[in-house]
């Protein structure tokens, strides 16, 4: 649930908590009247579409030999610590093999009425989707050391992920980047929730599973229900969803022995498997596993002290540049529009949030012009903003009377978010913010009081 809003603020502009009930409501959807199957493999299928990094990586034309290096010969930074490296492994490892999948696939089983014949599928499903969710995974970082390293960029918002995509593929690959991050959200917090109530219904002996109708399992759709509410109510308090997926996955590490464990056991049960117990080789296997598991599991709560959590990382977190070309020196404040500027957040002297950025206007030659040698650079005369959601996926610019200006003189400064020198209310881009507040918000008993 604290990922599925980003891409929708991605897409549309539209503040990432307006989202959050909508995303509520459409997973609850989902859930109450979409079949096990079909819900499983359409958000699947869909998020194949996150391949597109991999597209992005080949098109960004990459020093293949430098990449490879930093793969195969990695080295900590003198600005961090070995520790932190550690840390963020752990953190991966957990990302990678979350508990409650083991209570979603293996409910899901049940839920599809899996058979002995099954088993093949379901080995090939892990053959197959374990490796290229890691060739994925690899991608992803690889677009982010080509583009955002270089730039200094540190990653805090899912739209600076999207940058090396839209600079590698354009709209097009923006677009389908979004369907798949928006599919693989999606799934997620399907999962997460049929987790939590596969997981209650099934240690209180309730009746569960999507092939009953609600009603012949209300207990386990009501704790459903419950758990989403309680994961929109901790996200509308405004905490920061990343921290919260952070922190989430490193406990995932932590509680995976509990997990796996039990599994293993069952595993080598003639009574539960019959004729398809463990064999020798592969317990020797899963003891090696269950090892690393353990030292993941005891390393993780100390690491996070150690390292505060990860700490504050350098810009140029998890890899070394010396053996990347380094980006040429400018000769003034030089912006590049996607990495600096678009889709950035705007605050305003108070620290208000006012609008995201959807377009620049520039002085200079007009677009699609030779320009002449010698000419001067073009200079930023306004930020942008404005519905532009459509032109985003078919092309396109609205016309510029959609658009509303906010001048570059305001600006006080341009970092992770981009600062204006003045209040939001002397803003044209805060209009719909006022007018909320003068006659809607501001006329219900209690809207303009503090909060007790």
């Amino acid at each position: 649930m604290a990922a599925l809003p980003w891409p929708l603020q991605l897409a549309s502009g539209v503040a990432y908590l307006l989202w959050v009930p909508l995303a509520l409501l459409a997973v609850w959807l989902v859930i109450w009247r979409v079949k096990f199957k079909i819900m499983e493999n359409v958000t699947g299928l869909v998020g194949l579409s996150l391949v597109v990094f991999a597209v992005a990586l080949f098109l960004l034309k990459p020093d293949w030999g430098a990449l490879a290096s930093q793969v195969f010969t990695p080295s900590v930074s003198h600005e961090e610590k070995a520790g932190t490296y550690w840390y963020y492994a752990i953190a991966l490892f957990g990302a990678a093999m979350t508990p409650y999948e083991v209570f979603f696939f293996s409910s899901g089983a049940v839920e599809e009425k899996w058979k002995v014949k099954d088993l093949a599928q379901s080995r090939l499903n892990v053959l197959l989707g374990f490796p290229l969710g890691g060739f994925l995974s690899l991608a992803i970082a690889g677009c982010a050391a080509v583009v955002l390293l270089p730039a200094g960029i540190s990653v805090t918002t899912l739209s600076q992920v999207a940058l090396p995509v839209a600079q590698a593929g354009g709209q097009i690959a923006l677009a389908v980047l979004i369907v798949g991050i928006v599919a693989a959200t999606f799934g997620a917090a399907l999962e997460t929730t049929l987790s939590s109530g596969y997981t209650l219904a099934q240690y209180f002996g309730w009746s569960w599973g999507k092939f009953r109708r609600p009603a012949q399992a209300a207990r386990f759709h009501m704790s459903m229900i419950v758990v989403l509410l309680a994961g929109v109510a901790v996200l509308m308090t405004g905490v920061d969803p990343i921290l919260v997926t952070e922190y989430s996955v490193v406990f995932s590490a932590i509680a995976l022995p509990l997990t796996y464990l039990p599994i293993l056991i069952v595993a080598n049960d003639p009574q539960y498997m019959g004729e398809h117990v463990n064999k020798r080789p592969v317990n020797i296997a899963g003891m090696v596993y269950l090892v690393i598991i353990l030292v993941a599991s005891i390393a993780a709560i100390p690491l996070m002290i150690a390292t505060g959590a990860g700490g504050v990382m350098a810009k140029n977190r998890g890899l070394d540049t010396s053996r990347l070309k380094p980006p040429p020196v400018p000769a003034g404040l030089v912006l590049d529009a996607q990495l600096h500027l678009l889709d950035r957040q705007v605050l305003d002297v108070d620290d208000v949030p006012v609008t995201t950025v959807d377009d620049i206007e520039l002085s200079g030659p007009e677009p699609d012009q030779p320009i002449p040698p010698g000419t001067d650079p073009p200079l930023i005369t306004a930020l942008l903003t404005g519905p532009v959601l459509g032109t985003r996926i078919f092309g396109g610019r609205p016309p510029s009377s959609r658009l509303i200006r906010i001048p570059w003189d305001v600006v006080s400064g341009v970092g992770t978010v981009i600062s204006v020198g003045v209040r939001s209310d002397s803003l044209d881009a805060s209009w719909v913010e006022r007018w909320l507040r003068n006659h809607v918000i501001g006329r219900i008993p209690g809207g303009r009081h503090d909060p007790d």
